[in-house]
């Protein structure tokens, strides 16, 4: 394919008749692509009596950027494959072209503007409309910040646009370590989605122009000779979403609040005496405990207590 959106895969497939030549050089490629997967096949086919073969490759990219992308030409001994183009759309780009994404990461972070130390709530949605195989989701990161997760996932179901899906919702804590501008990395998703499979996209279907000697035999023996030949290919395709980058303005500790500095959302302190009410005799120990609770702030953000000294 020519254009794709954000997040989908695109199989390059490179073909040569040289079964001595040497491999082909994908360094060219990982200055634009990650290399997700790669494979090599050998093919012959006997077409009136005649015996042709070679050597097939199936490299899987995903593309590191939007906007319009080169695939460089790749050497393959003395001989060069030709340079290939390619359209990245941005989601909500291919978004208006009426097509629904099958698959969408979503993320959000409230407040955008916390104090700092304060608690920021990340949310982060998948929403699917295919079933995910081995999918791999990855936690928000951020160099200036503290992040934790909250709680179980939650599973329900989402309409977007008019298109329903099943929704995988996580939620984490995240605390500014410093004012000014925080940038947050989106999560990354891979995963294994199934392939639309059209007739006479498959490798071998195009290889073997449409005729693939091989068809309906697993109909017939129950055994096709070729599965396992680019099956993962043709059966199933990688995905990579990246969740946008949040950028917070983080607050700096107003002037004249006190030290040390606890931005929680509620404070409290509770004490309790045992025994209850607590009677004081000499040789006889009383035991009081006080309980500090915070909400909206991480516990290794909570000073230490001073219960003072007894008088007498």
């Amino acid at each position: 394919r020519s254009r794709i959106t954000d997040g989908e895969t695109v199989l390059l497939m490179i073909r040569d008749d040289d079964q001595g030549g040497a491999a082909p050089d994908l360094a060219p490629l990982t200055s634009d692509f990650d290399i997700l997967n790669q494979s090599q096949s050998s093919r012959m086919q006997m077409i009136n009596g005649r015996t042709s073969s070679w050597r097939e490759w199936q490299v899987v990219l995903a593309p590191k950027r939007l906007g319009k992308l080169s695939v460089p030409a790749l050497s393959v001994g003395n001989a060069k494959t030709p340079t290939l183009s390619l359209e990245v759309l941005a989601a909500d780009q291919a978004a208006k072209s009426g097509a629904p994404q099958p698959v969408m990461l979503e993320v959000e972070a409230t407040p955008e503007s916390p104090y700092v130390q304060g608690k920021v709530v990340y949310t982060v949605r998948l929403l699917s409309q295919l079933p995910l195989r081995s999918p791999s989701l990855s936690d928000p990161a951020s160099a200036g910040a503290i992040v934790e997760r909250l709680g179980d996932e939650r599973q329900y179901q989402a309409s977007r646009n008019g298109a329903n899906y099943r929704v995988i919702e996580r939620r984490y804590a995240i605390f500014p370590q410093h004012s000014g501008a925080l940038d947050i990395d989106g999560p990354v998703l891979n995963a294994q989605v199934p392939n639309p499979g059209n007739n006479g996209n498959r490798p071998r279907d195009r290889f073997f122009g449409g005729r693939d000697p091989f068809a309906g035999f697993d109909r017939l023996f129950g055994n096709d000779p070729l599965a396992g030949m680019g099956s993962v290919f043709d059966q199933t395709r990688p995905i990579r979403l990246r969740g946008r980058r949040v950028t917070l303005d983080v607050q700096p500790q107003p002037d004249g609040t006190p030290s040390p500095w606890i931005p929680a959302e509620s404070l409290s302190l509770d004490e309790t005496w045992s025994p209850n009410p607590p009677t004081f005799r000499v040789g006889e120990p009383v035991t009081r405990t006080i309980v500090m609770t915070a909400q909206g702030i991480s516990s290794a953000q909570l000073p230490d207590l001073d219960p003072g000294g007894a008088a007498g």
